[in-house]
């Protein structure tokens, strides 16, 4: 074989190899999560929790909700999306409220607007970004009967979850609950 030729498929499988590699590159989830959250490593002994979508119906409305947050420890606030479905045109939410038997938290302020649109099927749809607390995520994954309150100007809706969703809850509450009870071990100090 010439020497340039082998030189050549050298440099060429050293290139695909490496680009291959780069290509593949996805955050990386802790050992526990699945189907239900993901655990993403941010560095520094700190995760970042992603529960996934829930949903929650009342009546003909169905809300999605899902919440990003790290170790309630940290002191930063978690992120609470939901994407609101209806039938009709939606009015403005005034106030929304995620309890359980054990908790209650009531935003302080409006959702954020994040976008709203018509389906092709008719429906109305909206999504919307508020923050709440990270130290009640400790107190949202003791307990199992999950509710959202969605107030508007001139109507409240409570929204309960789906079967399925609750499922994923009971499984978040015995799954994740723990770990959140559990003080992230600090290996450096100052």
């Amino acid at each position: 074989m010439d020497l340039r030729f082998l030189l050549a498929l050298m440099v060429s499988g050293f290139l695909i190899s490496t680009l291959g590699s780069c290509f593949s590159v996805k955050p990386s989830t802790s050992k526990g999560a699945g189907k239900d959250y993901e655990v993403f490593y941010l560095g520094d002994n700190r995760d970042q929790y992603f529960i996934k979508p829930l949903s929650f119906q009342a009546g003909q409305s169905t809300l999605l909700l899902d919440i990003t947050f790290r170790h309630p420890s940290l002191g930063d606030s978690a992120i609470v999306n939901f994407t609101l479905n209806t039938d009709a045109p939606q009015a403005r939410i005034r106030g929304f409220e995620l309890h359980n038997e054990l908790f209650s938290y009531q935003a302080n302020s409006e959702p954020e607007v994040l976008f709203t649109t018509q389906t092709d099927r008719g429906e109305y749809q909206a999504r919307y970004s508020l923050l709440m607390p990270a130290k009640h995520m400790d107190e949202l994954l003791e307990e199992t009967s999950w509710k959202v309150l969605v107030v508007t100007q001139s109507a409240k809706e409570e929204f309960i979850p789906s079967r399925s969703a609750q499922r994923t809850i009971n499984r978040l509450v015995s799954q994740l609950g723990p770990k959140l009870n559990r003080t992230p071990v600090e290996f450096f100090t100052d």
